[in-house]
């Protein structure tokens, strides 16, 4: 299963993209716990300037959502990314 993160917005103007490729376990269960593939592209209202946006995606899914319409269950999904072992992160301007 491959998942990335690209996290957008904020004050400091950078683009921040995350990645790994896995079959962990762990990451599936985050995944299912979220039901991911049941959501919609666009979840929420349009970020407000300056908003943290993130860009998920797992495997061909990618849902789009403000930093405020975020959903508790894929915060840990995020933060699960963020974290996992082998993970590819790369940080450059918007």
């Amino acid at each position: 299963m491959r998942a990335s993160i690209v996290e957008g917005g904020g004050l400091g103007g950078l683009v921040r993209t995350v990645s790994v490729d896995t079959e962990s376990d762990e990451l599936r269960s985050r995944v299912e716990s979220a039901d991911f593939f049941a959501l919609p592209s666009l979840l929420g209202d349009a970020a407000a300037p300056d908003e943290p946006t993130y860009a998920i995606t797992v495997d061909a899914h990618t849902v789009t959502v403000s930093e405020r319409a975020l959903p508790a269950e894929l915060r840990a999904l995020i933060d699960w990314i963020r974290s996992a072992p082998g993970r590819a992160e790369r940080i450059e301007p918007a």
